[in-house]
């Protein structure tokens, strides 16, 4: 895994820390009209939240004028520019949308303008030495020393498939369990020598390749290596691993950095300004890298698995689903809104599990002997009121459904949970008595009674999430039942 030291020092860690602030060399903006060159400043915004491009203009053009004038601006409707940094660095910036306003301000006999534009993300093209393959640098060795033995090429490389290497990584995210480090030795001609270890990192396998989580200072690393055959494959096994990490780790799948490489030759790389505040809604915590050694990789290996093999709607269906739960996972959120989501994201996934099927023939039965019962009912009846409610209840019979929310329940979770008829019976109670004050707007009956009853019905609900995601993936292993306990579950 290897990025680029000027990309870490010009880009990568002043993104990282806030403290970007960086002029833009010949920076042209492209626009319908042509490209535009423009003096430029790269910065992170005061939120810490975005990129922004401090453009100024000295022929004091309204800048404003170059974007769509439309009501509703779409992706495709934004512009692109490009640029250097630090004399050593070509970006090109994305997704640029129309700047607020476009100031212009007389200067002598001339005007001058200004703008503050905000790009979603900055491309980084490869450098010439990371666009060449394995083969492409083994001949430039042999061309640059033709008089040493050459650099063969390794048996069966013809064969071979091509190898691809990925990294990404999470801006203020901690690494929540630990099985490897890093090494070192120090030696010293009268301190004499010694070595040890530092715990920063997780190895395991998922998705037929190898994968390394390390803790880099107050930011996560990512990392996967694996053969493949078609770029586009594995850049969507790369995305199923990141939300697999995402989802062990309480944090949003989204990357600040992203790299990609095929054969060593870089294929994508890009920077975003993505500020994680990690959650502490996790399915494990770091002890349990201990007592299980194998449940952290088991669980992002299954959970990665079921994002990579997902249909594009179903896979887009459980996105969202995660992202409410984030969502719900904040301090930020008053404990009903924290409530109200993780139901929503319950009933959501219930929702995709259930498999409708036809009602058993005792239910018909029995709906038909009501129905005729309230028949007779009405034929013995001589008060009209009365004829109008039984007409009433003969609607309320015939529209009674069988798969009502606790058929629906048991059908979808005990297929998950098989032999634990009373667990999900229980967390059914649970969940019924707290969705059912937010979903109709009464916020404070979770915490009219007591408090430590509501955190801690919170805290179930969270992990009944984990635990259907983790269930559903096909992990055999223990799991927390709840983020706020130590009790956990073997859905083995």
């Amino acid at each position: 895994m290897f990025i680029e030291d000027d990309i870490r020092k010009l880009l990568l860690d002043p993104t990282l820390d806030g403290t970007l602030s960086l002029s833009v060399d010949d920076f042209i903006l492209n626009t319908s009209d042509g490209p535009v060159p423009l003096a430029a400043t790269l910065k992170i915004a005061a939120a810490g939240n975005r990129y922004q491009l401090e453009v100024r203009d000295s022929e004091g053009r309204d800048l404003r004028a170059f974007f769509t004038d439309k009501t509703k601006v779409k992706a495709e409707d934004t512009l692109s520019a490009s640029g250097g940094l630090g004399n050593k660095l070509r970006v090109e910036f994305q997704t640029i949308w129309p700047p607020c306003s476009s100031t212009t301000r007389p200067i002598g006999d001339v005007n001058a303008s200004s703008a503050i534009l905000e790009p979603e993300k900055i491309i980084i093209p490869p450098s010439s030495s990371d666009s060449q393959t394995h083969d492409e640098i083994r001949e430039l060795l042999n061309k640059i020393n033709p008089h040493l033995p050459p650099v063969l090429p390794d048996e069966g490389s013809d064969a071979k498939k091509p190898s691809f290497e990925h990294i990404a990584i999470f801006a203020n995210t901690e690494l929540q369990f630990f099985n490897k480090g890093v090494k070192w030795t120090e030696s010293h001609p009268f301190w004499g020598e010694r070595s040890g270890s530092r715990e920063s990192t997780w190895d395991g396998a998922a998705l037929g390749g190898t994968f390394s989580l390390k803790q880099a200072s107050d930011h996560l690393e990512v990392g996967l290596r694996h053969e493949g055959d078609d770029d586009e494959e594995a850049r969507c096994r790369f995305d199923a691993l990141l939300r697999a990490v995402a989802y062990t780790h309480a944090i949003f799948p989204w990357p600040t950095f992203l790299q990609r490489r095929r054969d060593w030759r870089v294929m994508e790389q890009s920077l975003k300004v993505v500020r994680q505040v990690q959650g502490g809604m996790v399915p494990l915590r770091d002890r349990d890298g201990f007592t299980s050694p194998t449940a952290p990789t088991d669980l992002i290996s299954s959970v990665a698995d079921l994002f990579l093999n997902l249909p594009a709607d179903k896979d887009e269906d459980l996105k969202q689903a995660m992202w409410v739960f984030r969502g719900a996972d904040s301090s930020a959120a008053p404990a009903p809104l924290q409530m109200a989501m993780i139901c929503s994201v319950i009933e959501g996934l219930r929702s995709e599990l259930f498999e409708k099927q036809d009602p058993p023939i005792a239910f018909n039965n029995l709906r038909n002997e009501a129905l005729e019962w309230i028949s007779n009912l009405e034929v013995a009846s001589t008060c009209h009121d009365r004829t109008g409610m039984l007409r009433r209840l003969t609607r309320m019979i015939e529209n009674w459904n069988y798969h009502d929310r606790r058929v629906e329940w048991d059908d979808a979770f005990l297929r998950l949970f098989p032999s634990r008829n009373a667990w999900v019976a229980d967390l059914f109670k649970l969940f019924n008595k707290h969705r059912h004050g937010p979903a109709h707007g009464n916020f404070g009956s979770n915490t009219k009674d007591d408090p430590h009853a509501s955190i801690d019905a919170l805290g179930r609900l969270a992990g009944f999430v984990n635990l259907i995601i983790a269930a559903k993936a096909g992990y055999k292993g223990t799991i927390l039942e709840s983020p706020f306990t130590d009790r956990r579950i073997d859905i083995g």
